[in-house]
Formats: C-alpha cells, structure tokens, sequence
C-alpha cells in the first residue's frame, strides 16, 4: 500500500496515518501539536503491551509445573492491559477526546468501541500497522494457493461448498461431522467457526442440547454487533482508476465512537458508527471463485 496506509475522516477534517512509527509520532504531533507528550507515551504503551503479550503466550507453552512458579511473572503485566479498556488507558493520557477519537480510528479491525475494547487488543493491531500496510501479490487468491499446497503435504483437505449438518458426538466426546449430503467425516476435535448460537442451537444433536442445557446457557450471552460488507467490481486497473493505496475510516462529528455505536443501535436513521471503505486489485483466481467463496 501506499506511505499513508489509514486514512481517517470525521466530518470535513483528515488525519493520516503514515507508516513508520517516527513518521506516524510526527504526523499526529503536526495535527495536535499540543499533545505531543501524550502521543509519545501511546506509542511507548502500544510496544510495551506487545512486548508483555510474548511473555504471556510463552507461558502457554510451558508445563503446568513450571507455569505454577513462572505464570504469574510471566502474565502480570499483560493482564493488567487486558483488563483495562482502550478509553481507560488513553483517556489517562490526554483529555483531548479527538484524539482519543483519531487513535482508536482503527476499532473496526477488533470490533468494540473504545470504552467497551481491551486495550491490549487494540495495541497489537496498531502496532502491527506501524509499518505500514499490505498485500498478498496476486490478491487474497495467492493465500489460497500456498496453503492448499501445504496442507496437501500433509495429507489435509480443502472442502469448498460442503456444508456440515450435524457434528457427531459419541459418549460424551466429538467423534467428527455429518456432512449435508449424508457423509460422515471422522475427526477428533472439531472448530466450529459459525458462532456460537448457530453451533449450539443447528449443529449439536438435540439430547446434547437438553443433557446440557445449552439453550438456558445461550439466554446468558449477549449478541455481538454485526457489520453490513458490500463488494463493488470495476472493470479497470486502480491507477486508470485512480483509487486510493489507502484505506478510509469515515466517522460522524460531534460525537465519539461509543455514543455513535450506541444512538445507531437505538435508531438505524441515524448516520453510521463507522463505515470502512478499502480498493484491492482482484487476482484472475478471485474473479473465477463463486462469490459465495469471496469472503
């Protein structure tokens, strides 16, 4: 992508996110130069979370015996970012909220608004832009391709429009899946990547469902937010085009990105909370999928 990966706007104004972090540090300085302090310690916080997250995943890897002597050196820090929120560690830094609002531009990437994120969740994806964006020579087609030929050595297979009915439990463990079409597929574990209302409710057998009470569970847990993805093909290369290298963050003024969640759940006629606008070029193996495969 290009030197300038994030763009976002709010209202009539644009703040740029420029790769590099010595680059990214003096652009945000340049539109809120007053806060140059506070800018440096973000960035000084976002490195430090990441540098606790390789600790705290290292101690995953250990053996329970030595995770009881190590664990809590290990995860003390990190935890203490993850139980604190993106609005509660930035609002600690500055007072300026359009700030806070420009920095947290990237909530999209995980989800949750600043008041209601992690904000260790949103440090690992900012850093992991500092050094610019990017992507997959050929479209997303190319990830296809390399990781179809690796899991072949390994005697995996990529199913494309095979859809499971049921997943097969047997005395207490998952023994595999029913296929739609009346197949059986041993396995044994199994990821189900539909939610967990659909896996509970349309994929479990039903005397799983009642021994465990799964519905009285599923009434516990609040539904997530979802988003609306619209694809646009144009017929042309993006510098005939002349499409953006970068993405674009768009945002309502006037209000942080909490509230805007919360007025358009309240109201769908009010203006969106966010709206994500971003131009790839498409790789001939992507124009031949059924669209149903492009997400």
């Amino acid at each position: 992508m290009g030197e300038v990966y994030d763009r976002v706007i709010i209202g009539d104004k644009t703040y740029d996110f420029v790769k590099g972090v010595t680059n990214f540090k003096a652009q945000i300085k340049a539109y809120f130069p007053e806060e140059g302090p506070a800018i440096d310690r973000y960035v000084d916080l976002v490195f430090q979370v990441n540098k606790a997250m390789g600790k705290f995943y290292i101690n995953k890897t250990l053996p329970q015996w030595v995770s009881s002597f190590l664990g809590t050196f290990l995860t003390k820090k990190y935890l203490k970012f993850t139980n604190q929120t993106t609005y509660e560690v930035l609002s600690s830094l500055t007072k300026n909220e359009t700030l806070i609002k420009v920095l947290t531009a990237q909530y999209g990437d995980y989800g949750l608004p600043p008041r209601q994120s992690s904000f260790a969740m949103h440090a690992s994806v900012v850093k992991h832009y500092f050094g610019g964006g990017s992507f997959p020579i050929g479209g997303s087609g190319a990830i296809f391709s390399t990781v179809n030929e690796v899991l072949e050595a390994h005697c995996a297979q990529i199913m494309t429009n095979a859809e499971v009915s049921e997943i097969r439990i047997a005395q207490g463990k998952v023994i595999g899946v029913k296929m739609q079409e009346g197949r059986d597929i041993d396995a044994d574990e199994v990821v189900s990547g539909v939610g967990i209302f659909n896996t509970y409710e349309q994929l479990t057998p039903e005397s799983i469902r009642a021994k465990h009470k799964f519905e009285a569970q599923l009434q516990k847990i609040q539904p997530s937010v979802g988003h609306g993805c619209l694809y646009i093909g144009l017929k042309g290369s993006p510098e005939s085009l002349k499409l953006p290298k970068n993405n674009l963050w768009i945002y309502p003024e006037g209000v942080d990105h909490d509230q805007a969640v919360a007025d358009y759940l309240e109201d769908q006629e009010r203006p969106f909370p966010v709206v994500y606008i971003s131009c790839r070029e498409r790789s001939e193996l992507e124009c031949a999928l059924p669209r149903s495969q492009h997400h």
